[in-house]
Order: structure tokens, then C-alpha cells, then sequence
């Protein structure tokens, strides 16, 4: 089944679209059925692990999703042999997913000092995609908290080589979004998740550094986006997939 491109669904509205991580989605049924019937995700991206580690376990999910869902293959190229990425690509591709997500990725464990593969950036990898894959909807990554260079620059050359759409990292500062976005006409979605407690909070603004106002209620947040003219959100399910039910309204 050749599936529907993520640009294509702007026409039905915002949406929440869903990122699912492999190691975290023990249940893939019992996962896609509490998708279905509370946020109805408009397209699911599926994770392939620092450095590209678990593409098999991606590969399985993708197939999974086929027909229950629009799909979106990440493909990691930073840490990875051009050959394989590539080949990746095509099994992806061959599955019917016509919607990637290219990354450079999180640096895999084992991996020392600047050791990286073939792609420098993951624009370089976004051209060589676009000229094998012309019908392919091709997504990178943005960075709204990032300083000029990386925020728009990179952005920009990302576009330039052929992706059509982004989705940036976690973001709960819609002001930032929104001078990112005014920046381009592509669409850009936000990526969102539940924060429980301050503690996580802080861990998390750490981590990927970003800032993170107390602990946002994300069901507010989503409605903040919306009225801000966002395309629709980007959620990342994470462990949080009990806590969904809170989002309904917002997937209206």
C-alpha cells in the first residue's frame, strides 16, 4: 500500500501527528487502537534510535502501520555509511512509505570523538533523496531555540535541497515557533510532549536544550499553537501513551 504524503493532509486542518519510538512501543495493537481513538494522529513517524540502531525495528513498525495510518520513515544520517542509509531508503520505499523525516541523529553509543559517516549534513543526504525519490515527501529537522545559523541558515539549505516540510524539536515557547515560521513558507510543525513534574522539566531543558516555562499543560499548549497558525502539532508519545486521553478535545 503506497501511502498518502504528509504535505497533502494540511487540507484537512491542524492536526496532532504522533512519533513512536521503537524501544518504547512494546504493543504496537494496543498502541495504534488508543491512537485511534483518542488524538486520530494525521501521520505517525516512527524513530530509528541513536545513530540509526534500531531501522529493523523500524522497518517492522512501518510495516505495522500500513493502512492504519499515513507513515513517515526517520532516516538517520550522521552516523552511518552512505550504502546504508540508502538501503534503508529503498526498503522503506519499497513498503509503500512515501514520507521521510532525515535527520543527522544523536551521536550512537561506541562512538568517539568526531567520528561521523558520508552525509556532513543531513541536507546533503535530503538532495540525494530528492533526486531518487522525485514523488517522496521528504521532512527535516528544525531548531526554534537554536542560535541564527542553525535556526535558520541550516533550515534554509534544508528547503533548499528538497525537504518540504519540518518538524522541530521539542518546543513548548510558541513565540519561538512563530518567528521560526514566519521565517519560511514550508510548513513547520512543533514538536510537543507531556512534562509531569519540574524535575522533568529541567532534565528535559537540559537534555535538548530548550526552555521550558514551569510545567506546561500540553493540552493548552496544542491549543496555543493552533491559534497561533501552527500546521498542527507534533507529539512526541514517548511512555505517555495512558496520558492521551486528555488530548481529545484538541484533536478535534
Amino acid at each position: 500500500m503506497v501511502d498518502t504524503h504528509v504535505t497533502s493532509l494540511r487540507a484537512e486542518g491542524f492536526r496532532i501527528s504522533v512519533e513512536l519510538v521503537p524501544s518504547m512501543t512494546p504493543d504496537l495493537d494496543a498502541v495504534l487502537t488508543t491512537l485511534e481513538e483518542t488524538v486520530r494522529p494525521s501521520f505517525i513517524s516512527v524513530t530509528q534510535g541513536a545513530g540509526g540502531t534500531s531501522r529493523e525495528q523500524s522497518l517492522f513498525i512501518l510495516d505495522a502501520l500500513a493502512g492504519r495510518a499515513v507513515r513517515c520513515a526517520h532516516l538517520i544520517c550522521g552516523y552511518a555509511p552512505r550504502s546504508e542509509v540508502l538501503r534503508h531508503a529503498a526498503n522503506f520505499y519499497a513498503s509503500g512509505v512515501r514520507s521521510f523525516l532525515v535527520l543527522k541523529g544523536d551521536k550512537p553509543e561506541g562512538v568517539r570523538g568526531e567520528q561521523e559517516g558520508d552525509y556532513r549534513f543531513a541536507s546533503e543526504c535530503i538532495r540525494e533523496l530528492r533526486a531518487l525519490y522525485p514523488d517522496a515527501c521528504i521532512g527535516a529537522g528544525a531548531y526554534p531555540e537554536a542560535g541564527e545559523f542553525d535556526r535558520i541558515t541550516v533550515l534554509r539549505e534544508k528547503f533548499l535541497a528538497g525537504a518540504s516540510f519540518a518538524i522541530t524539536q521539542m518546543c513548548f515557547d510558541v513565540a519561538a515557533w512563530e518567528r521560526l515560521a514566519s521565517e519560511f513558507t514550508s510548513p513547520i510543525y512543533p514538536g510537543v510532549c507531556f512534562i509531569h513534574d519540574r524535575e522533568h522539566a529541567e532534565r528535559f531543558a537540559k537534555r535538548f536544550g530548550v526552555s521550558i516555562p514551569g510545567v506546561p499543560d500540553l493540552a493548552q499548549l496544542i491549543a496555543d499553537y493552533r491559534a497561533a497558525g501552527a500546521p498542527g502539532v507534533h507529539l512526541f508519545v514517548l511512555h505517555d501513551i495512558d496520558r492521551l486521553s486528555v488530548l481529545e478535545n484538541e484533536a478535534l
